[in-house]
């Protein structure tokens, strides 16, 4: 017993000490930005993905351009790797106002999935907007027309 107790004791505290001490992406948290810090972005055309985490039917009313659009409810790893598939791509998140958690939700998911890099514009498109900030609109999208299968 006393020999299983010698072996053990060691294996808990490293065990402990390697947990304690690890870095895992739960530990990250996304970092806030201002709207003079994403209209730099946006201006100098800056090496970001700007995402826009609200529904589909107000990012096409406005958005930020450059922005693409993912809900924050469609915010995953499969959909993230679509538009930055590098691990440390820089991803900024935004939606209506401070009020609006789409992208803290957004943000929290991309940590998640293994984002290193990741901003929150939280005062979203209406503090952009109360700094005349430019917006633009999405066309509507428009299904590609069926082909016939070639015989």
């Amino acid at each position: 017993m006393r020999t299983l107790a010698i072996l053990t004791i060691p294996l808990i505290i490293g065990l402990i000490y390697v947990n304690s001490n690890a870095a895992t992406n739960s530990d990250l948290k996304p970092k806030s930005i201002s709207a003079e810090e994403m209209h730099k972005m946006v201006e100098d055309k800056a090496n970001f993905t700007i995402i826009d985490a609200r529904y589909e039917k107000h990012y096409k009313l406005e958005h930020i351009p450059g922005a693409i659009n993912i809900p924050a409810d469609k915010v995953n790893a499969e959909t993230l790797a679509a538009v930055a598939p590098d691990m440390n791509a820089k991803l900024a998140f935004y939606c209506t106002d401070v009020d609006c958690t789409a992208s803290r939700i957004g943000a929290a998911k991309a940590i998640g999935a293994g984002y290193k890099y990741v901003y929150e514009f939280l005062g979203g498109i209406k503090e952009w907007k109360e700094h005349n900030f430019p917006v633009t609109t999405a066309a509507a999208i428009t299904p590609a027309p069926a082909t016939a299968p070639a015989n």
